[in-house]
């Protein structure tokens, strides 16, 4: 188990380095590569342990410290930084000093201004751009889920589909957190009103699909049949056969 853990983790490293590691990259960000120098060390003694290694000081805990800062530029070197800062995140987050020594409250500082509110991707110049740009967002509001950071996803995710997403995949993360009640209290008519938002954006068939059957299911839930059996039609249209086992269920449960 450890041996795979052990990949796991070399693969990540191994991708982080890939991305950033060009000869521009390294002309262009020094301060990055340094930064990488002085955690290397750090993170290899930390690999080798389960055990306590004790937390960063001096030079690696400058070397935190240097590229919190940079992440928080809007320089060339903004992506790099933010991209090295989550990647260990993730390799040290099952780690026993984790906590201890504060890495949970600075992953959960570098989420909560790391394109929360749409501010970067306002900022890209294409509408390919901007989509790749909001969807980093839904991984990290996936991530926080997984996490059970559920107050910090539904924060992100809100502030996220309130900045437009053009794609409409926040907008649909965010009516099921409010169907659910993850992070927010259940608000059935705010997820009706996201659900409809996604709806009219999703190009992607089988999302489309998820947003619909869900306005289906909410209207079933406030007992507006009408509008349930009009989404499940919408469903059955598209050859989803549950969705047609759907469809007559609710006309025959209702008499509609």
């Amino acid at each position: 188990m450890r041996y795979f853990l052990f990949i796991f983790i070399i693969l990540n490293l191994m991708n982080v380095a890939i991305a950033s590691v060009s000869n521009n990259n390294q002309l262009e960000c020094p301060k990055i590569n340094e930064a990488r120098k002085q955690l290397d060390p750090w993170v290899l003694a930390a690999l080798k342990s389960d055990y306590s290694i004790g937390c960063p000081t001096g030079a690696v805990n400058e070397a935190i410290s240097e590229l919190e800062t940079i992440s928080r530029t809007q320089g060339k070197c903004k992506e790099e930084a933010i991209g090295t800062l989550i990647a260990i995140f993730t390799i040290f987050n099952a780690h026993r000093d984790y906590k201890m020594c504060g890495f949970q409250q600075k992953e959960d500082a570098l989420f909560a201004y790391v394109s929360v509110d749409g501010e970067v991707c306002k900022e890209k110049v294409s509408a390919s751009e901007t989509v790749k740009c909001f969807n980093k967002v839904a991984e990290k509001i996936s991530l926080l889920k997984y996490r059970g950071a559920l107050t910090e996803a539904f924060v992100l995710a809100k502030k996220a589909a309130d900045s437009n997403d053009p794609s409409g995949l926040i907008q649909l993360m965010l009516g099921l957190m409010y169907e659910n009640g993850e992070g927010t209290e259940k608000n059935v008519t705010l997820a009706i009103e996201w659900f409809k938002k996604a709806a009219e954006r999703l190009d992607d068939e089988k999302l489309r699909k998820i947003a619909i059957i869900a306005l289906s299911v909410t209207y079933e839930e406030i007992h507006d049949y009408k509008s349930a059996e009009q989404y499940a039609l919408q469903c059955a249209a598209m050859g989803d056969s549950s969705c047609k086992n759907g469809l007559n269920r609710i006309r025959k449960m209702y008499h509609l």
